[in-house]
């Protein structure tokens, strides 16, 4: 691949990284004022609750960084140990309140944020 090529891509991906950065920020200052007793409530996805939904979000980006990770040290990665382990991280992690769920979910994302910041060429051509 050419550096002219190469910087394309770079700056191409620059720019979903500064999307994704923008939609967490927004995402963020949307739960500034989440209750507990809303994050029980019902989602729009069938069995579950806010707090699943904010559990979710966290897990998968802690996915992704696992990914990555595995990229950058050139190995084909899983997303999850299991189909059961997700499930069961989810679960449990639905039931806390607001707050925890919010940092969690915070620092799930600045998480995926530094492993986006910090992935090289590698990570970024790997597979998972």
């Amino acid at each position: 691949m050419s550096e002219s090529e190469q910087r394309k891509i770079a700056n191409l991906l620059n720019e979903h990284v500064v999307g994704c950065a923008s939609a967490h920020q927004r995402l963020l200052a949307s739960l500034e004022n989440l209750t507990d007793e809303q994050c029980r409530q019902d989602s729009l996805l069938p069995n579950w609750s806010r707090g699943h939904v904010l559990t979710h979000l966290a897990r998968n980006a802690d996915s992704h960084v696992h990914l990555l990770q595995s990229a950058v040290r050139g190995e084909v990665g899983k997303q999850y140990p299991s189909i059961e382990k997700r499930n069961a991280d989810i679960e449990n992690g639905a039931q806390r309140g607001a707050e925890d769920l919010i940092m969690d979910l915070r620092l799930s994302i600045y998480g995926l944020e530094a492993a986006w910041a910090s992935a090289n060429a590698k990570a970024w051509s790997g597979q998972g």
